[in-house]
């Protein structure tokens, strides 16, 4: 949940619900997650 506390990530956010088909919002929002779990664990190592 802390990704949606940023402001450049809550108008991506935002955007895509708002502007998007539900299953396009489902996998952009699993592929960002994704991403942003990834980058958090290359920082940790």
């Amino acid at each position: 949940m802390w990704v949606e506390s940023m402001p450049p990530f809550t108008l991506v956010h935002v955007w895509v619900h708002l502007g998007s088909p539900s299953c396009f919002y489902l996998i952009a929002h699993l592929v960002f997650i994704i991403y942003i779990e990834s980058l958090t664990q290359s920082a940790n190592i």
